[in-house]
């Protein structure tokens, strides 16, 4: 029999795949290294962040219009509740000792 080289097609992808990678790698790596991809990125996170205020504020304003709570209104009544029990934890007088659950004991031991 000739010796016929293995052809793994399977083999022959993840060669490829490997080598895209390693490729997409280094320009990657060297795209986020630069001072333009860091001030981009700064922008970016800006811009999310102040959407990410305006929804809010969006959200607060509608449930404000249909006579519902917000998220700061509850964590203001969670705080408030707080305290309260807090303050009624101090009125409340102490715990007294609760006997034992089980049977009454009653029978005396013998005398000896």
């Amino acid at each position: 029999m000739a010796n016929t080289p293995n052809l793994d097609p399977l083999g022959l992808w993840r060669d490829m795949l490997g080598q895209w990678e390693r490729g997409l790698n280094t320009i990657a790596n060297e795209a986020m290294g630069s001072s333009e991809f860091s001030r981009a990125m700064h922008q970016v996170t800006t811009v999310g962040l102040q959407m990410q205020q305006a929804a809010g504020e969006a959200m607060e304003k509608s449930l404000k219009a249909l006579n519902l709570p917000s998220r700061s209104d509850i964590l203001a009544l969670h705080d408030r509740l707080g305290r309260i029990e807090e303050a009624l934890e101090r009125l409340a007088p102490p715990a007294v000792d609760k006997p034992a659950d089980g049977p009454a004991r009653t029978r005396t031991p013998p005398a000896p």
